[in-house]
């Protein structure tokens, strides 16, 4: 009769809800992305870092050791990584943290190998983005991801 009233006991306690991602607004251009969002249900009331990365591809052109000539690598996978630090959550009504923020990523960048070696990369253009990740780290500087939410772009 104790173990049954232990189990229900145990039963009867919710269950913490799991973090929830809610896009405000996300500006894409050639160079920059910003976006504008909110965590909910956070674990911890711990400063919070945030992380955007916006993938897809680009046309990179790649310059020579020497100098003066270039190849052109159209469709190549780029990335345009982004984090703003130290946020503080408010405690939420319900359960748990909230944050809000806002987040920018300037400048995508090539991924590694995408030039010949010992090429480096010149420039970087047309870009497209393909998925957009958004990262909630806890604590601040720790690189733990507490929340995770990712969408592609169509």
């Amino acid at each position: 009769m104790v173990l049954s009233l232990i189990v229900t006991a145990i039963a009867a306690v919710p269950a913490l809800a799991a973090p929830e991602f809610e896009l405000v607004s996300l500006n894409l251009t050639n160079t920059t992305a910003t976006e504008t969002g909110v965590f909910s249900f956070l674990p911890s009331g711990a400063q919070t870092d945030i992380r955007l990365t916006v993938s897809g591809t680009a046309t990179v052109e790649c310059l020579a050791p020497k100098g003066g000539i270039l190849k052109v690598f159209p469709g190549s996978p780029m990335t345009n990584t982004g984090t703003v630090t130290n946020q503080s959550p408010e405690p939420s009504l319900i359960r748990g943290w909230n944050v809000g923020f806002t987040v920018t990523a300037n400048t995508p960048t090539a991924v590694a190998k995408t030039c010949p070696k010992r090429w480096t990369v010149f420039r970087i253009y047309d870009v497209n983005p393909t998925m957009v990740t958004t990262e909630a780290i806890q604590p601040s500087g720790s690189n733990t991801v507490v929340a995770r939410d990712e969408y592609r772009i169509v």
